[in-house]
């Protein structure tokens, strides 16, 4: 039975039955969060092979579903049906129903053929990539994964830094407002936007998210990390420099013992382990950056943790009234 209602409306049962291997901007958790910035959101599936998404409505009349929505992408047979049916239902969800824009994410392998069994055409096709570390059995196997610069940073680093790892539970109060605030902070500096706080605190009421503060005297690491389908995801982090002399800080800076966000990252690992899960997504990598790109640094930085990148694309099918 397909079901298509406002996020909200969803009953106990029909919340349990709603597909649960989808991207993390497909997840229940994830519509909560945009429905706190004023959209209304909706979920559109079906009850029994656990297909469907989530759809926003990002103006009157016009629906968003972003890397979604989950269908049977690689049944011939099915995927028709279901693209087809989805697509009805959203337009069902409004009276002034105008467009719906979806954006399916793939492995880049596999767009051509999935391309072909669907009964609408593509628009558009946008890239992006992501560094995935594996979470390895035992902390000597991740050791070795890292580069021997890493290694040596963290050596350094992590015998003067507290780290702790703390339950979304535990951490919606102030110092989630201290968080958000430190992480809007640095983004205005980089000319990047951030969610506001209540998205933050509507987002981390669900299951699976953790945060990681590492602290030293010289600096302060805080990463929020989400848990979903057996991977896990940086979503934000911020570093925070503690002031000092000069000297003491070119001293840090010589040593590595300032890199409190490595030591971060591997207690993330370490949870992770502990967890089960297998993979960790770092949230982004540019391919082949220059040594003038602006995100060649973090490039790197992120590869010396070992592992690869995983290329997606995204096929943008925009169906109008």
């Amino acid at each position: 039975m397909w079901i298509a209602k406002p996020v909200r409306a969803l009953s106990e049962s029909e919340l349990s039955r709603f597909p649960k291997d989808v991207p993390l901007a497909q997840t229940l958790d994830w519509a909560r969060a945009i429905e706190s910035l004023g959209s209304k959101t909706y979920a559109v599936f079906e009850t029994d092979l656990a297909v469907g998404g989530i759809v926003y409505e990002s103006q009157p009349g016009r629906f968003e579903c972003v890397n979604g929505p989950a269908l049977h992408w690689d049944d011939s047979e099915k995927v028709a049906a279901q693209f087809s049916t989805f697509v009805l239902a959203v337009t069902k969800l409004s009276k002034n129903f105008q467009a719906v824009t979806l954006r399916p994410r793939w492995p880049a392998d596999q767009m051509q053929s999935r391309l072909l069994k669907i009964p609408f055409a593509v628009t558009r096709v946008d890239q992006a990539s992501t560094w995935v570390v594996p979470v390895q059995e035992t902390w000597e196997a991740q050791l070795k994964l890292a580069s021997p610069r890493l290694r040596r940073t963290l050596k350094r680093a992590e015998a003067l830094t507290s780290v702790q790892v703390t339950s979304s539970e535990a951490w919606v109060g102030d110092a989630l407002d201290r968080f958000v605030q430190a992480v809007s902070d640095h983004a205005k500096e980089k000319s990047f936007s951030v969610p506001p706080t209540h998205w933050f605190r509507s987002l981390v009421q669900g299951e699976g998210f953790f945060s990681v503060q590492a602290e030293s005297s010289f600096s302060k690491t805080e990463l929020l990390i989400a848990v979903q389908c057996g991977r896990a995801h940086y979503l934000f982090g911020v570093t925070q420099k503690k002031p000092g002399s000069a000297e003491t800080q070119a001293r840090k800076a010589d040593s590595g013992r300032d890199s409190t966000s490595t030591v971060a990252h591997f207690r993330v690992l370490e949870e992770l382990r502990r967890q089960g899960i297998q993979e960790y997504d770092l949230n982004g990598y540019v391919t082949d950056a220059k040594s003038d790109h602006p995100y060649f640094g973090v490039a790197q930085y992120k590869k010396q943790f070992g592992g690869s990148t995983v290329d997606y694309v995204q096929a943008v099918f925009e169906i109008e009234a």
